[in-house]
């Protein structure tokens, strides 16, 4: 994400099969896990997109 941001890309698709990490990626909800932190740095790089 940080790599899209500085070459000023406007969309960015980032894939894997991981569906813990896209369904908590998409609720606002607070997760206090491991995963939580990911979706964390996701939500609060999600602005530059």
């Amino acid at each position: 994400m940080q790599l899209g941001i500085s070459m000023g890309f406007s969309i960015l698709e980032i894939m894997g099969d991981s569906r813990t990490v896209i369904k908590k990626s998409q609720t606002t909800d607070f997760d206090r896990s491991i995963i939580g932190a990911l979706t964390r740095d996701i939500h609060s790089k999600k602005i530059h997109f």
